[in-house]
């Protein structure tokens, strides 16, 4: 029985997989994007293809979780995979320099109990929102973001203090709070000037 099993999962986007795998190790082998992953129901750490980690406790299960369409490879078990594929040839870099970024930080946005709330309306001028729910709220009431449509059992998780990587969107964001209590949500938009 080979001690790391490969893995090739399709994320639709905003999206996630769980894999039933015994093991201490992981390796993305290929990834368009950042993923979030957990081990055994912990936190979410974000990770990028090529990046690999040992866990200090086995686990018994992976929870893996994109935002964006994308096919991940990933490599999890007993065992330590190095992956030297880096090929460098001849490489010609043509530069086009953008128009500057203006950041802007919308009002934090109470979301109360059982609701689901816009956070960041929609804007074509945005190329990213950085979502981040509040240092302050009840860490047992764990906010999820999406469109218009997140609702309990859809959307990505948003842990008090954490944050979510970049959200390319210039779509409107949203908030459902599954909890007791309302919870706080802050926004920052980067956007093309």
């Amino acid at each position: 029985m080979p001690n790391l099993r490969d893995f090739t999962l399709n994320f639709v986007g905003n999206d996630e997989h769980t894999l039933a795998v015994d093991g201490d190790f992981f390796h993305i082998m290929s990834a368009s994007a950042p993923l979030q992953i957990s081990f055994d129901n912990g936190p979410l750490v974000t990770r990028n293809a090529g990046q690999s980690q040992t866990v200090r406790d086995k686990f018994r299960r992976i929870r893996i979780m994109s935002l964006v369409p994308q096919i991940v490879v990933l490599a999890c078990g007993f065992d330590r995979l190095e992956d030297n594929r880096a090929e460098i040839a001849a490489v010609n870099v043509a530069a086009t320099v953008e128009a500057g970024n203006q950041n802007i930080s919308l009002p934090a946005v109470s979301v109360g109990a059982g609701l689901t709330v816009q956070v960041a309306p929609s804007n074509l001028a945005r190329k990213a929102l950085l979502v981040q729910a509040s240092f302050n709220n009840d860490p047992a009431i764990i906010p999820l973001i999406g469109g218009a449509d997140v609702t309990a059992i859809k959307g990505v998780e948003c842990i008090a203090g954490a944050g979510l990587p970049p959200i390319e969107t210039t779509a409107s964001v949203w908030c459902h709070n599954p909890g007791a209590a309302a919870v706080v949500i802050r926004c920052l938009e980067i956007n093309k000037i």
